[in-house]
């Protein structure tokens, strides 16, 4: 059977999946990888990236039966820094998007360009995580690093795509979180970079999704198990192809990611002039997807899975599940604000932390797993409102959809029905497949991938409690005090 190998490369592993012509899943596989933590930065070795990817793709080129492989196209996390020297191997760990170690230089950047023209230009407000910010943090507080530089990245696919094919490129949804790239025009601000003392040449290639950005070259070739020539596309941050699986292609569709971070968004036909709002270029040509992008989502949940762990150390999700079948919707008056790691809505701000309010003496660890939980669902509560759209369809993906009484708690606190595809794990991997097939000619465009969704998908229905929409519009309005609360102690 012909197929195409997908990848995901994302913060807590590398997941590879292969795709047969008609969407059937062959195999699956994933590694975990590691993030480091040193006081407010968090950075990954890519190294660690392509190892995996190696381990996994030789699994797929060795399975029996052998299957052809036609094409490799991957999503990755973006709105990172990853420096490249010439020959390919990182310059240092990449920084991460969660990374907002470079405030300082946003403010520098945007003192000189002005707020609203970056804005403007590039359809987003430029912070510490943004990496034109980031970049120029490592010319100026890493100059040996970056003297050793000779392209950078933004996205960890980008870095496994170096390897590949040689090429430096990026695709237009991770450009848009980049603080460099015209949102309108998908070129890049080559006056801003280069006012700010850099070389043009350090910047990727800009392409589009379903673009063939190169062929496995004989290095990779003896790495992977791929043969040469293997044709490798540009694939889309992980946006793109999250909000593509979930059924976001028009105004009005609306998809939530839980992830270990997470986001809430809509699409449409221009960028949103709201600077609370991400606009990305969708993999779509001609749309774009609107994001309200958290911090905090599963990780809130690996946290509190592990703090309320019978065992040391140990992550045990079974007996929060345990907890929360016994919840009381409301915690008993208990409210969580999520912010364990910092935040990025409604302010970006790196140091704020999260609070528990209204703890008791009768407050129990199942008070506790709800609280934490109905904290994350508060907070995408409040990145909905701030779109301000009326919702026709909302659909939910992510590994937090795992956890049912999660999703029962988001419906309640959203006043909305959330479909949740069964095979959601799968679907990023098939929309990056479809991509794949239209680059190589066998797709006209994605209604069809739309129709497998919406007619062939089982899914989930999670219908909202009329009896508690309205205890936790209270609660809600309760919990929007609780950030100014924390910048106060913090």
């Amino acid at each position: 059977m012909n197929c195409i190998a997908t990848f995901d490369i994302g913060t807590t592993a590398i997941k590879g999946v292969l795709i047969g012509m008609d969407n059937t899943i062959i195999r699956a596989e994933s590694r975990k990888i590691d993030t480091f933590f040193h006081n407010e930065k968090i950075e990954q070795d890519p190294n660690s990236w392509y190892t995996a990817f190696c381990e996994i793709s030789n699994l797929f080129v060795r399975a029996k039966p052998q299957h052809k492989i036609e094409a490799i196209i991957m999503s990755g996390q973006m709105q990172n820094l990853i420096p490249i020297q010439k020959n390919g191997d990182p310059s240092s760990n990449a920084i991460l998007y969660s990374d907002g170690r470079a405030n300082r230089e946003a403010e520098k950047i945007s003192a000189a360009l002005g707020k609203e023209t970056i804005r403007k230009i590039t359809g987003n407000r430029l912070d510490g995580a943004t990496p034109f910010a980031k970049l120029l943090w490592l010319k100026d507080m890493s100059p040996d690093v970056f003297n050793q530089t000779d392209c950078v990245l933004f996205s960890s696919k980008d870095f496994i795509i170096r390897k590949l094919t040689g090429n430096c490129v990026t695709d237009i949804t991770t450009g848009s979180t980049t603080g460099l790239m015209d949102i309108l025009s998908k070129e890049w601000q080559v006056e801003w970079i280069n006012r700010f003392g850099f070389s043009s040449s350090l910047l990727p290639k800009v392409t589009s999704s379903d673009e063939i950005v190169g062929e496995v070259i004989e290095s990779a070739s003896i790495e992977t198990g791929y043969s040469s020539g293997t044709l490798v596309f540009s694939g889309s941050g992980d946006a793109g192809s999250a909000t593509l699986a979930g059924a976001v292609i028009a105004a009005n569709d609306f998809n939530i990611n839980i992830g270990t971070t997470g986001w809430i968004a809509t699409a449409s036909e221009k960028p949103l002039d709201n600077p609370s709002v991400f606009n990305l270029a969708a993999i779509p040509s001609q749309t774009y997807i609107n994001v309200v992008p958290f911090l905090n989502a599963g990780n809130v949940h690996q946290w509190i899975s592990k703090i309320l762990s019978s065992q040391e150390r140990a992550i045990n999700y079974d007996e929060v599940h345990r907890l929360l079948l016994d919840g009381t919707p409301g915690s008993n008056g208990l409210l969580f604000l999520p912010y364990i790691i910092g935040e990025r809505f409604p302010v970006m701000n790196n140091s704020v932390r999260g609070l528990f309010a209204g703890i008791s003496a009768s407050t129990s660890k199942t008070d506790l797993a709800q609280a934490a939980l109905e904290g994350v669902a508060f907070s995408i509560r409040q990145g909905l409102e701030t779109i301000n759209k009326s919702v026709q369809k909302m659909t939910v993906v992510g590994g937090g959809t795992k956890e049912m009484c999660w999703m029962k708690i988001l419906s309640n606190i959203l006043n909305q029905e959330l479909i949740v595809f069964s095979n959601a794990d799968f679907l990023p991997a098939i929309a990056l497949s479809v991509s794949g097939k239209i680059g190589l000619g066998k797709e006209k465009n994605y209604a069809g991938f739309i129709e497998y969704l919406t007619d062939s998908c089982p899914a989930e229905r999670y219908t909202p409690d009329n009896k508690l929409t309205s205890m936790y519009e209270e609660r809600f309005r309760q919990f929007l005090k609780l950030y100014p609360l924390a910048t106060q102690l913090g």
